[in-house]
């Protein structure tokens, strides 16, 4: 593990490496006053793309060898910058060192707002607007040139899930020239290093800095910048699963890269189905009536559309409604629900935000919501996302509505319900899950 990638010559300490940030810098003084303690990644990519802009070091990381062929192999060149995944902008504001041309694209929603407003404030500050893509725009979906700018260089937070890489691969093949994914250590497996050799002839693993590392992909094979590769896609992945309500027939489940689970069903979720299945006389407006025609029903946080299918097969209702914060989610559960489910309606937005305009045009409309919220956010284990899912199911429900939430039975989320609702009911408990349920008042 180095203390810096750069020479100490040329950048002494931190008040020197945020001077390079130019404009940038008052915006990182404004958000991060620390910066960049507590940012390794950014500190990482900023150093990384501050060192090869300036010749200091090689496509490695590492300080630039006398060897003129290796330099010429592995010289730096301008290159317009796409910024993917960046969770609190830090990434984006880093960026800005490798030139002005910056175009940002994120999965989740809540990194899109967070980020969209640092590229507001950088922008305020001097530098040219970065480009966001369209909002409703996912990565595997037709337009990957508005993503990556033909012949440009990605710097991509290192994601959950090798299939989200993957994914990133596939639509930018034929476009990026290079490819560099960084992120703490612990989160970056050898199945990177795999992914990026699939696509490129050279892969380069940077020195550690501040726990964090880059993986660098370059020499893409058959060339780039002329255009969106021709390859048969990958995505949507599909696999046939059977859905739990009795003798509907087994669904096609997709799902693209960054679909947490892809096309796996989640455990938590198959209690919450059978559990639905066994209390189906209280889903209904009147306990003990099997009369569902007139239901609105929610999936918060609705990932590859296995649930929402159920809830359809079980209650045939009036309209059905998928939520979440990812596109690459939305993207699965459309392919998913294609067939057979042509009305249902499917919403991109943050169920973890005290507000959102989506839903808050839904606040008070749904009968019943399901939920199986999750405990992390990317790498990182947390609960206050599900708490929140948990307070606006309850905005989001008509009184007299019902939740229906599982969860891991060691996370104690019963007792968040109950503090929003009031009364619950325990459902359903296995070994690891537990599925709870409770009413809205007048």
């Amino acid at each position: 593990m180095v203390q810096s990638l750069l020479p100490v010559a040329c950048v002494p300490d931190h008040t020197a490496l945020r001077s390079h940030l130019g404009p940038a810098a008052e915006v990182v003084a404004r958000l991060w006053p620390d910066w960049p303690a507590g940012h390794g990644a950014s500190r990482l990519a900023c150093e990384y793309l501050l060192g090869r802009s300036r010749g200091w070091l090689d496509i490695s990381g590492r300080p630039q060898s006398g060897e003129q062929g290796e330099q010429a192999e592995t010289a730096w060149s301008p290159r317009p910058t796409v910024v993917i995944d960046d969770a609190d902008g830090a990434l984006l504001a880093a960026a800005t060192v490798a030139g002005p041309a910056i175009t940002a694209y994120w999965d989740d929603l809540r990194g899109e707002r967070r980020g969209s407003a640092v590229a507001g404030l950088l922008t305020e500050a001097g530098l040219p607007q970065p480009h966001t893509a369209s909002p409703d725009l996912h990565v595997g979906a037709p337009g990957g040139p508005e993503i990556f700018p033909p012949g440009c260089r990605v710097v991509l937070a290192a994601p959950k899930a090798t299939a989200a890489l993957r994914e990133y691969l596939q639509a930018a093949a034929g476009l990026a020239e290079e490819f560099i994914v960084v992120g703490r250590e612990k989160h970056m497996s050898t199945a990177i290093n795999e992914e990026l050799a699939e696509v490129f002839d050279r892969v380069d693993v940077s020195p550690g800095l501040a726990k964090c590392r880059l993986i660098i992909g370059s020499h893409p094979r058959g060339g780039s910048g002329a255009g969106p590769a021709e390859a048969a896609p990958v995505f949507p992945r599909s696999d046939i699963r059977p859905l739990r309500v009795p003798g509907a027939a087994p669904l096609e489940v997709a799902a693209y890269g960054a679909c947490y689970g892809g096309t796996q069903i989640d455990h938590g979720t198959d209690v919450l189905v059978t559990s639905l299945i066994d209390h189906r006389a209280k889903l209904t407006p009147a306990a003990g009536s099997h009369d569902s025609a007139g239901l609105t029903v929610a999936d918060l946080g609705c990932g590859n559309g296995w649930l929402l299918a159920n809830l359809q097969g079980l209650l045939n209702p009036a309209t059905s409604i998928g939520i979440d914060v990812s596109k690459a989610a939305l993207a699965s559960a459309t392919a998913t629900l294609s067939t057979g489910n042509p009305d249902v309606q499917l919403v991109l937005a943050d169920a973890s935000a005290e507000t959102d305009p989506a839903l808050d045009a839904l606040a008070g409309s749904c009968d019943l919501i399901v939920l199986n919220p999750p405990f992390h956010t990317g790498h990182t284990i947390e609960t206050g996302t599900a708490h929140a899912m948990i307070r606006t199911a309850h905005r989001m429900l008509k009184p007299g509505g019902r939740l229906v939430c599982v969860y891991n039975s060691h996370l104690g989320y019963r007792g968040a319900v109950e503090r929003t609702f009031g009364a619950s009911r325990q459902w359903a408990r296995d070994r690891k899950f537990t599925v709870v349920t409770a009413v809205r008042g007048a």
